[in-house]
């Protein structure tokens, strides 16, 4: 009998990815309104949203790590590693996430940037995403070349999902090998369906740049929304996983 995972739901995909591209278009044209500039504005709405769900997200992973652990000693102890171990490092990263958002506090307890990250950083915050290694731009707010791009913090997110959340559920879905590769090293996979979605939000926000040529100040509030629309559409993965852990220990026979 084959080990491949049921068919995808195509048809849910594409719904689902549909709702998601003209909310958020619809969103997006929004920000040409004055009075709903604070959407994307700095510790507006988006980045707000963007920053509580990375939190949440993190705090999940972290009860997840706890639990599939002690499930996992429980079950079988002295046997190594399970799927608890890649929890501790997505909590750790969506906590750095929602840090990187509200700047580590500054902007909400007003202390001043330290000089060594002022010096190096494009917008002289206590940020790492801004230091001018792994920023978009370049010191003089110009986008840097492609190889250079690669190290940047935003492409390296944007890679980030796209490989965990799109790219390794389809190839599940197509190949027994790579399934069971995943299955040894037990990697938490999300649903495609999460996957249309990240993909859904970025077409649209390319499409709007291409089509409509906005101003500069729409584009930067442009990518907060995309962001928080990342950051919700994660805190939908991590609370599916830990709805399918409750549902596997409540199901499985006494």
């Amino acid at each position: 009998m084959s080990t491949l995972p049921s068919p995808l739901p195509l048809k849910r995909c594409v719904i689902a990815a549909c709702v998601c591209a003209v909310t958020f278009t619809l969103l997006c044209l929004l920000l040409y309104i004055k009075q709903f500039e604070i959407l994307g504005e700095e510790d507006g709405i988006a980045e707000t949203i963007s920053a509580l769900s990375d939190l949440i997200v993190s705090v999940i992973f972290f009860v997840m790590f706890l639990r599939t652990k002690k499930a996992h000693h429980e079950i079988k102890p002295n046997s190594g590693l399970g799927a608890w171990f890649w929890y501790l490092p997505l909590a750790a990263l969506f906590f750095f996430i929602a840090g990187e958002e509200i700047s580590w506090g500054q902007r909400i307890f007003g202390w001043e940037t330290p000089p060594w990250v002022e010096a190096h950083n494009i917008q002289d915050e206590t940020t790492i995403h801004n230091l001018d290694i792994f920023n978009d731009m370049d010191d003089q707010h110009e986008f840097k070349p492609f190889v250079q791009l690669l190290f940047s913090m935003n492409r390296m997110y944007s890679l980030f999902w796209l490989s965990w959340c799109f790219c390794m559920p389809l190839a599940m879905a197509v190949s027994e090998k790579i399934r069971n590769l995943v299955a040894w090293f037990r990697v938490p996979v999300p649903r495609f369906l999460h996957g249309c979605l990240f993909l859904s939000a970025y077409i649209s926000s390319k499409l709007f740049v291409i089509i409509l040529q906005p101003a500069e100040s729409i584009v930067e509030n442009l990518d907060e929304v995309k962001e928080g629309f990342y950051a919700v559409i994660f805190l939908m993965v991590a609370w599916d996983f830990s709805q399918r852990w409750k549902r596997r220990n409540t199901e499985s026979p006494a």
